[in-house]
């Protein structure tokens, strides 16, 4: 119905190297590519949107997404819903609103610090880019903390990586 495409909404295309999201926090953005698709979480909140996307965006949950992933040519993995429906997603986790907050404000951070980064002349991106490493690494540390994993776990994610970085791939246009 129409009414799906006119609410708030987190966005992942469909195939990608790793798994990728963004928000409409508005609710007037339309996924009319065939290559995109959207969640939508009735009643949610901005904040519990931008932390879902936050756990999207992560490196563990885009490790494991590759897993479940229909693997395409070039290293491009199919991420469409079947394939990252069956992913560990921490939803118990996303009950205790101190964690939403935190993780939310970070994605917030760097969405702020994406659009910088965009913007600025190539001199002043290095310097951006250094602080936005900064807060993936944070980002990826506190979405870690909510999969409970042990320490042989965290092992097995900390040597997989994403296979593209988050900051080469920002583009003006």
């Amino acid at each position: 119905s129409s009414d799906l495409f006119e609410k708030k909404k987190i966005f992942i295309p469909m195939t990608a190297k790793d798994t990728f999201a963004a928000c409409d926090l508005i609710g007037k953005k339309y996924a009319d590519n065939a290559n995109i698709w959207f969640i939508s979480v009735e009643g949610s909140s901005n904040e519990l949107l931008l932390t879902i996307a936050a756990i999207i965006n992560s490196t563990i949950f885009s490790v494991l997404a590759r897993v479940q992933a229909n693997p395409q040519s070039g290293g491009y993995m199919k991420l469409n819903r079947q394939f990252l429906w069956p992913v560990p997603f921490p939803w118990r986790k996303l009950s205790n609103k101190s964690t939403i907050t935190k993780i939310s404000q970070i994605a917030d951070k760097i969405k702020k610090e994406q659009k910088k980064y965009i913007t600025s002349s190539p001199s002043n991106r290095e310097m951006i880019g250094g602080g936005l490493n900064v807060l993936w690494t944070k980002l990826d540390s506190e979405v870690l903390k909510l999969y409970d994993l042990t320490s042989d776990q965290k092992k097995i994610i900390s040597n997989r990586t994403r296979e593209e970085n988050r900051i080469s791939i920002l583009r003006d246009d």
